[in-house]
């Protein structure tokens, strides 16, 4: 599952608990702080859940399309090896 955006992250929150799969810092309130993490939920589902911005022209400068592409890959990378 991939949540893109700061209402489908915050709305998921409320009803799972999403836990990153790998050590972070990184705060669970901000959808740009968390963009790329990849997380597990269990309940409702066992699943895996990456955040990422909505790739607006707001955050745009923020995380470029190379950026991006570059957090997607590494998150997809690390789903690989679960």
């Amino acid at each position: 599952m991939i949540t893109f955006g700061g209402n489908a992250w915050p709305a998921l929150r409320r009803s799972t608990t999403p836990e990153p799969v790998m050590e972070t810092d990184a705060d669970p309130e901000s959808i740009m702080a968390i963009h790329g993490i990849l997380h597990r939920i269990s309940e409702p589902v066992n699943t895996h859940v990456l955040p990422l911005a909505h790739m607006s022209g707001q955050v745009r400068w923020r995380f470029p399309p190379d950026e991006y592409i570059s957090r997607l890959s590494e998150a997809l990378e690390v789903l690989e090896r679960q």
